[in-house]
């Protein structure tokens, strides 16, 4: 039976490309200018990842690319105020042909970093710069997902050991799925996609959006009332703090003390396990919280905890790290853990100062 439904998929997965190419539609979806497009189809496709990775591959050196979470992408920021945007002015400083890309995306996981190392390894970068964010080894979190780009999970196809949950079915199978959803029939069609695997596009940045200025109810908005205004650039004093966001906030700071069975952790040991045999110069820095909103209501002692685990187990593997936990005051923070323009600058600067006191970057 599974030999079966192996030889149908192959032979759907096939016929459909074929289709898809025949029909003259197959096209990547193009970068912005500063970082990843995140429309809805993001998360279920992974053409513009190929395309961003095949680019890079094809510059000069020195190149530097960036790994991460929301933190790294700038949730609350402007494209122009990232922490990436501010380290290539910084690094031209020191060698004008840099370019640094922020390759960076709302919810990665560790898993999610690690297979994206994987993919940067052809595009032979001279630095990846990888963010250590404690939000995303929450057990909670990983309860819901091992990974936030669902198609990545072609990079574990041949992985002894994998995260719980990445292969909920077949390996192979689930692989031949992930690659029809890259043709343009996966990224463009969400009925066909729903009905072939009953699955739709993630929608991170509106849930995100929803979770830090949540919209007012029906019945109490005014026919002339003004648009709700804008999270960019707000700082957290100036946003209300309350159960729905309490409960988000619970998801990650009140799940307890990190140990060696959590998935994310084995994904770090094995992201540093990586770039140690394939030669890859990674930088690590451990990303600020916001300890005076977390510390309202969870103890900041289990979070700094979790940090000292994650900073231990790079002592161990002897990895190239930033410690900046403490890099940011409080009121630099937009929420928990995204920060605002001019932390995103500092943090910037203190990088760009590491890497040229490491020798720099190739001239």
């Amino acid at each position: 039976m599974k030999k079966q439904l192996l030889a149908m998929s192959l032979g759907l997965g096939s016929t459909l490309v074929a289709l898809n190419l025949w029909a003259g539609t197959f096209a990547p979806e193009s970068m912005s200018s500063e970082r990843l497009v995140l429309d809805d189809t993001f998360y279920e496709q992974n053409l513009q990842l190929d395309t961003a990775f095949a680019n890079i591959a094809a510059q000069k050196s020195p190149k530097v690319i960036t790994l991460g979470d929301s933190t790294m992408y700038g949730s609350v920021v402007y494209e122009n105020e990232t922490i990436p945007f501010f380290l290539r002015q910084a690094l031209r400083n020191q060698n004008p042909n840099t370019s640094v890309t922020n390759l960076a995306y709302p919810g990665a996981r560790p898993a999610d970093l690690y297979a994206m190392l994987k993919r940067a390894t052809d595009a032979q970068p001279d630095l990846v710069l990888l963010d250590v964010n404690v939000v995303f080894y929450s057990e909670r979190i990983l309860s819901e997902g091992a990974l936030a780009n669902k198609t990545l999970k072609r990079d574990f196809l041949l992985e002894p050991q994998v995260p719980q949950g990445i292969f909920t079915d077949n390996r192979v199978e689930e692989t031949i799925k992930t690659l029809l959803k890259n043709t343009n029939l996966g990224q463009y069609q969400p009925a066909i996609n729903e009905k072939l695997f009953a699955a739709q596009p993630r929608h991170y940045i509106r849930e995100a959006v929803t979770a830090l200025a949540p919209p007012q109810a029906p019945e109490a908005v005014a026919a002339s009332a003004t648009p709700a205004e804008s999270i960019i650039g707000v700082p957290w004093t100036s946003k209300k703090w309350e159960q729905p966001e309490q409960t988000n906030m619970a998801r990650i700071y009140g799940q307890g003390p990190l140990t060696e069975r959590n998935d994310s952790v084995q994904m770090l040991e094995r992201t540093l396990q990586y770039a140690q045999e394939h030669n890859i110069n990674i930088l690590f820095y451990l990303t600020p919280q916001n300890e005076q909103l977390i510390g309202t209501f969870f103890d900041v002692n289990q979070l700094r905890a979790n940090e000292d685990y994650l900073k231990n187990i790079l002592d161990r593997a002897g990895a190239w790290y930033l410690d900046l936990r403490d890099a940011v005051p409080s009121a630099q923070f937009g929420d928990y853990d995204h920060m605002l323009r001019d932390a995103h600058l500092d943090i910037a600067n203190q990088l760009a100062q590491e890497i040229a006191a490491k020798g720099g970057l190739p001239q």
